[in-house]
């Protein structure tokens, strides 16, 4: 009876962990998201505007604006 009652507490624990540790693991994932954008100036807008500086050949400005059309 005492064994069974061990096993039992035993695998709650088990599971227990393998709980916290998947949370754990999501929660540092989504940090290191936040990190890597905070890190490449700040926000949003400057995240973008690097993006686009960083692009080579047509800059924005440059390009000719045709008309949108959905194929």
């Amino acid at each position: 009876m005492r064994d069974q009652l061990a096993i039992a507490r035993h695998d709650r624990d088990v599971a227990r962990q393998r709980r916290a540790f998947a949370l754990t693991a999501l929660r540092i994932e989504r940090n290191d998201m936040y990190m890597h954008f905070w890190r490449t100036k700040g926000t949003l807008p400057g995240i973008i505007a690097n993006v686009k500086a960083a692009s080579p050949g047509k800059s924005g400005a440059a390009e000719v604006q045709r008309p949108f059309t959905q194929c």
